[in-house]
């Protein structure tokens, strides 16, 4: 009798065991059919991705495409070498200012800040706010306003606005940014007045948007107004021509020099309504613009047949 009950129950365990074996196989079974179907996916992704940007004619040395609010790279041309950024350089500059200094502090267009190399018709003597004169520089990319808000910054905080920059840029994670001036002018020893890499510049411009999405407002229109505190006008020309070619157009920065070249980064809505950023450095005075159209179009097309975004984009929320 005892033998029986023993023998019964190392039947039942061995029946329990088998059963407990074959659900733990079944459910491994179909965690791996998951995973198979999750890579299979990928790999289909990655080759419509990989369709959407093939065959491109472009002038740039570097180019970073991204959706800034999920972190998904739509393409990549040597996004991490590091190339001068000419005027991208005013975005750090800038972006510094305006930590320091209240939007209605008062800014003065001295004689020497206009000594600069180019004219956006700032007049000497004349006081602006903080923020306006911020704004007019980025839209005209304006050399002799950014020169003005440097000599107040270093005046009052008694620390170099390109030193400042670079350190403030870097504690963000952008590390390749370094600026030797607060333009990125080419230096009388045709070096680079500020380097970085497209995707530091794209975190660089992202940044900007996300904390002064405000001061960043103008530079999607092709011109803008502006007034000093005297009640003067000002026509600023953005230095983007192609802003009418960008419908959904949030924020843009130029910058050329002759020893640079040509480069641009914008942030436009996709058909989605998602953020998508491109930069394009190293490419031609008129080339960065055709750069920039030819990734936008492509981004977009692709983006209009892709319906997970708004998916992606929920769950970073």
């Amino acid at each position: 009798m005892i033998n029986y009950k023993i023998e019964k129950t190392i039947i039942l365990s061995l029946v329990w065991m088998v059963a407990l074996g074959a659900t733990y196989f079944v459910g491994y079974k179909i965690e791996q059919d998951k995973l198979v179907a999750q890579e299979v996916y990928a790999r289909q992704q990655e080759q419509i991705l990989a369709e959407a940007f093939k065959d491109m004619a472009l002038h740039a040395k570097a180019v970073y495409v991204v959706l800034p609010e999920t972190g998904k790279e739509l393409y990549r041309m040597r996004d991490f070498r590091t190339l001068p950024l000419a005027s991208l350089t005013k975005l750090a500059s800038l972006y510094s200012v305006l930590e320091v200094f209240p939007k209605d502090d008062t800014i003065t267009i001295t004689d020497t800040a206009l000594k600069a190399e180019g004219d956006t018709k700032l007049v000497p003597g004349k006081k602006w706010h903080t923020e306006d004169l911020v704004a007019f520089s980025l839209v005209t990319s304006s050399n002799d306003g950014v020169h003005a808000l440097a000599e107040r910054f270093e005046a009052t905080t008694n620390k170099q606005l390109a030193e400042v920059a670079t350190e403030r840029m870097r504690a963000l994670g952008f590390h390749t940014l370094l600026f030797k001036n607060t333009t990125g002018l080419d230096l009388p020893d045709l070096s680079a007045g500020g380097v970085g890499n497209a995707r530091d510049v794209a975190g660089m411009l992202y940044t900007f948007f996300t904390t002064r999405a405000d001061v960043l407002a103008t530079t999607k229109e092709a011109k803008a107004s502006f007034t000093d505190i005297d009640g003067d006008a000002y026509l600023a020309e953005n230095t983007n021509k192609m802003t009418l070619q960008y419908p959904n157009l949030v924020a843009s920065k130029t910058g050329y020099t002759s020893l640079v070249g040509g480069n641009l980064a914008i942030l436009f809505r996709g058909p989605h309504d998602e953020l998508v950023e491109i930069v394009v450095l190293g490419s031609t005075m008129d080339g960065r613009f055709a750069d920039v159209k030819t990734l936008a179009d492509r981004a977009y097309a692709y983006l209009l047949k892709d319906d997970s975004q708004d998916v992606e984009k929920t769950a970073t929320l």
